[in-house]
Formats: structure tokens, C-alpha cells, sequence
């Protein structure tokens, strides 16, 4: 289950920058691409691996356990809310208004998490589906 959820950091890391990038490259051609992907690199992947690991673990547990409805949809429930509650966990650390942190980029934080979030899901569901992901990490 790590190395799936681990995979998953992986591609939704590099989608958000991706999204991240072209985002700023858009509104400032000055500087690179490439240069804006690193920067912005160096802020998402660490929130990916730790908050969207965390929800992924968390989801795999509570859905197993307690959850009674399609695993699949429930999964994606589980990740688009923790991609949009993202938002309001970043505006807890800025001492703005919530129009004033919005209108400052708080609404390409929620679209970035939510990418994030599903394309995190996506993958997850995919690798589940096709890899067998425990054999390959019981043989390492």
C-alpha cells in the first residue's frame, strides 16, 4: 500500500507543479518555465507527500472500516473534500481576511489541492486496479 501511495505523491506532485507552473508562467512570462516548476516544486511536494498521504491512509482506513458505500466513490468523496478543506487549513496561517486571502490566490490554492487530490485518487485507483503493488512490494 506505501509504494502505491508513494506512486501517487509522485504524479500528483508533478501534475500540481505542472498546473502551478503554466499558472505563474502565464501571469509572469519573465521568468522560465522550467524555473517556475522547480520553485513551486519545492512547496507542493512536501504538502502532497505529508497532507495528501496522510488523507489517502486515512481514507483507505476509514473507508475500509466504517463505510458501507462503493469504495471507489467514497474514496473520491474523501479526496475531493480534504482537497477543498485544504484551502481553509492554509488561510489559518495568514492573518487576512478570507475575501482579502482569497482574492490573493487562496482560490488557485483550492483548485491546485483539488488537482492534487484527484489526480492522487486517480492514480491510487488505477494502481490498485491494475498492479499488483503488494506482491511487487513484498518481493523488494
Amino acid at each position: 500500500m506505501i509504494l502505491r501511495k508513494l506512486i501517487g505523491v509522485f504524479v500528483a506532485s508533478l501534475a500540481t507543479m505542472f498546473f502551478f507552473a503554466a499558472w505563474q508562467y502565464q501571469t509572469d512570462p519573465s521568468n522560465s518555465f522550467w524555473g517556475w516548476f522547480w520553485f513551486v516544486g519545492l512547496y507542493i511536494i512536501p504538502f502532497v507527500l505529508f497532507y495528501g498521504m496522510l488523507v489517502s491512509l486515512l481514507s483507505d482506513i476509514l473507508i475500509g472500516k466504517f463505510i458501507h458505500y462503493p469504495r471507489m466513490l467514497s474514496a473520491f468523496i474523501f479526496h475531493l473534500f480534504f482537497g477543498v478543506i485544504f484551502t481553509f487549513v492554509i488561510y489559518l496561517f495568514h492573518d487576512t481576511s478570507f475575501v482579502q486571502y482569497w482574492n490573493e490566490g487562496g482560490e488557485i490554492v483550492m483548485i491546485g489541492a483539488v488537482l492534487s487530490a484527484l489526480v492522487f485518487w486517480f492514480v491510487d485507483e488505477l494502481l490498485r486496479k491494475v498492479l499488483d503493488l503488494e506482491k511487487i512490494q513484498r518481493a523488494m
